[in-house]
């Protein structure tokens, strides 16, 4: 990997760990007002994580990481669907039990891939 690769991989990894403090934190201090805007943020850093990992799988052993990626997608996709059809309702069943255990997978699979470039 080259050293821009190394930045990419560092970013990513602090980016993942702002989403998981998001994420949490819509989980612990659920507001439905409040909700939606820090799910956009996390519907962003996904975005800039999907692109950023994209462009460094050629580089990465096989891995699940698309599939994972898609599936995230959707779950995102689902919450989002919530809030636009019924203010979000259901939101936190859904982030509880659909969306954060799909980030963490999605998350553990990155991780297990982009660690070993960086120093502890």
């Amino acid at each position: 990997m080259t050293n821009e690769d190394l930045k990419v991989v560092e970013n990513t990894l602090e980016l993942l760990e702002t989403m998981e403090e998001g994420i949490n934190y819509v989980i612990k201090n659920f507001k439905p007002e409040e909700a939606m805007g820090m799910l956009m943020d996390i519907v962003n850093a996904f975005a800039s994580i999907e692109e950023a990992v994209g462009n460094l799988l050629p580089k990465l052993p096989e891995n699940e990481i698309v599939s994972k990626n898609t599936k995230l997608k959707d779950s995102l996709e689902v919450v989002i669907g919530d809030y636009e059809s019924n203010n979000g309702q259901k939101a936190i069943d859904l982030i509880q039990n659909n969306l954060a255990p799909m980030f963490n997978e999605w998350k553990e699979e990155i991780e297990s891939h982009l660690r070993k470039y960086v120093a502890n």
